[in-house]
């Protein structure tokens, strides 16, 4: 027997364990950097807003019109004109009652949530009816499902349920999402005109404009977007000095105030996000008194509280129409609902009915505290 004949064994194995190798390495290449599969935190208004955020909007939408679409499937109302008769018509409404009911239930947007695409970081519902195509990480419970639901019962209540049936008759249910995925028809922007470039700022130019930068604290608004509702950029109005004693007058017409009175802190950072969401589900409110509470923030980072006797920040308070003196939020804080929760028992069951000797009905006004 050879040397080579005595080798052969050795070298296949050392030959087979080479090409492992090269395969491990190249599949490492392929794959690159290790998946992450840790969804990132989401943000105040994802976690505790009982609205949707905007960027889902369009999103929920899809899944509420394909859950609606699958009511109709089971239901499949004709139109009045094809009903034999008034007893026809009043089973068919029945129908049609029960299964936007459950459509709309809790219950029905129970498995969905976010997805977080691993590749782009992008966050997406998932679920059925809007299941996009990628690798990510699901998140689900929080508010999703209350949050849908609300959607789909505002939808339910502008349309009524013949609407709803007879767009799904038509095959246009899809069609209700183009305002919240931007599919209206918008005017051409005109073109804007080219403007000379900005000279280049001097050493000491950018040094002024640094320390400004640096002096600029947050308040904790600047990461949410508009809403929706208003496209002002904030529903929170800011107040000051000269604008607080107009913004607190109440009237039977107006009848509800809440200020939030803030400093540096990184409680009132929290706060200031709060109270915005908050106030955005103040204006989607179905009743028209809590619908119409106005809500402000008085910057309070220089000690200002306009003569308010504050032991600490943040504040809340409350102004009502025929009481002399605000009431101090007393709530918790647990995020935007609990703050609109406080509210609203306020206005339906408090007002008016609480000891007129804590609470004295004369006017409305600022005083002491």
């Amino acid at each position: 027997m050879t040397s080579y004949q005595r080798l052969g064994p050795c070298l296949s194995l050392l030959l087979l364990h080479a090409v492992l190798l090269l395969l491990v390495s190249a599949d490492d290449e392929e794959l690159g950097e290790a998946m992450n599969f840790k969804i990132n935190p989401l943000s105040e208004e994802e976690q505790f807003s009982g609205s949707l955020p905007e960027q889902f909007t369009c999103d929920a939408c899809k899944v509420v019109v394909y859950q609606l679409g699958l009511s109709m499937d089971k239901v499949k109302p004709k139109s009045r004109t094809a009903l034999a008769g008034k007893h026809a018509v009043q089973e068919q409404a029945a129908l049609l009652a029960e299964a936007l009911e459950l459509a709309c239930s809790t219950a029905t947007y129970s498995e969905y949530g976010v997805k977080e695409f691993t590749e782009t970081g992008e966050k997406a519902l998932h679920g059925p009816g809007v299941d996009k195509e990628g690798v990510g990480v699901i998140q689900g419970g929080g508010l999703w499902a209350s949050r849908m639901k609300s959607r789909c019962a505002s939808l339910v209540e502008e349309l009524e349920e013949e609407g709803i049936a007879e767009r799904w008759r038509q095959g246009s249910l899809s069609k209700l999402c183009a305002e919240d995925c931007g599919e209206s028809k918008r005017p051409t922007p005109r073109p804007r005109k080219r403007s000379r470039p900005a000279p280049t700022p001097t050493p000491r130019e950018k040094e002024t404009k640094s320390a400004t930068v640096e002096k600029k604290e947050k308040t904790g608004l600047e990461e949410l977007p508009p809403p929706r509702l208003t496209g002002n950029m904030h529903a929170v109005k800011p107040v000051d000095r000269q604008s607080f004693a107009e913004f607190v007058k109440v009237s039977k017409k107006n009848k509800f105030r809440f200020v939030l009175f803030y400093d540096a802190t990184d409680m009132s950072i929290r706060t200031n996000t709060i109270v915005e969401l908050a106030a955005r589900q103040l204006e989607k409110a179905n009743e028209k008194d809590i619908r119409r509470v106005s809500v402000a923030r008085f910057d309070s980072r220089a000690g200002d509280t306009y003569g308010f006797s504050l032991k600490s920040l943040p504040k809340m308070m409350f102004w009502r129409y025929g009481y002399k003196n605000p009431k101090v939020f007393n709530g918790q804080m647990d995020g935007p609902d609990a703050v609109v929760d406080w509210i609203r028992n306020e206005i339906k069951e408090i007002y008016m009915k609480d000891d007129p000797d804590k609470f004295p009905r004369i006017e409305a006004g600022h005083g002491e505290l």
